[in-house]
């Protein structure tokens, strides 16, 4: 799982949250080696420990709620089933900007017979949030949900899109947990920390439905 499992908030400034399900072991090795075969490594192609399928952002949330959310996501994803999904190699460029660099992502999808594990969790996962009083934005909630795994973000428009041949092949993932992520400030960045900090998981049930 991504590194700094249980990460304690003890600051009183908004947190950026988000729902997620984290990649681990040889699975996230493998995304993050060709990511690096085509983007480099000077903070463009992101790490193993940082590749993640983000289900619900949260956005900036007071300290106080990662407590509630913490106790809230026990009894609601209990009993969930993990979602067997398929890390492919087609994915694509988010458009950026000079201050946001474009983002290249990977697309996601779930293996046969499993159809609907993925969307149940993202639903229980957007009920959590409700519960602390946050709400999507209007476009957000137009937005239609397409599950990808974002692997670099290069500043160069035509290293993203030429890096896009390499993206890799398609790779099985089973998702034993979901996780509530906070992203890291850049303090905590630049001193080695990575990307995100996993503040919470709880357990999915695995095997058959």
């Amino acid at each position: 799982m991504l590194q700094a499992k249980g990460f304690r908030v003890t600051t009183s400034d908004p947190v950026r949250l988000f729902f997620g399900l984290g990649l681990d072991g040889e699975l996230a090795d493998g995304v993050a080696r060709t990511a690096r075969s085509a983007y480099g490594v000077d903070g463009e192609a992101y790490g193993a420990d940082d590749l993640h399928l983000t289900l619900v952002f949260l956005g900036e949330r007071p300290a106080g709620d990662v407590g509630r959310l913490r106790a809230l996501g026990a009894p609601e994803f209990a009993g969930l089933h993990a979602p067997e999904l398929v890390v492919r190699g087609e994915g694509g460029v988010f458009d950026g900007s000079a201050d946001r660099p474009r983002a290249v992502w990977r697309e996601v999808g779930e293996a046969r017979g499993t159809e609907g594990r993925l969307a149940a969790l993202r639903n229980r996962a957007c009920q959590v949030g409700r519960m602390v009083g946050w709400r999507p934005r209007p476009a957000e909630a137009a937005r239609t949900f397409r599950p990808h795994v974002t692997v670099a973000r290069p500043r160069d428009p035509v290293q993203a899109t030429e890096g896009l041949a390499r993206r890799g092949r398609d790779r099985a993932w089973l998702v034993p947990e979901v996780a509530l992520f906070a992203s890291c400030t850049e303090k905590e960045r630049a001193a080695g920390g990575g990307r995100y900090r996993i503040l919470q998981t709880w357990n999915l049930a695995v095997g058959p439905q």
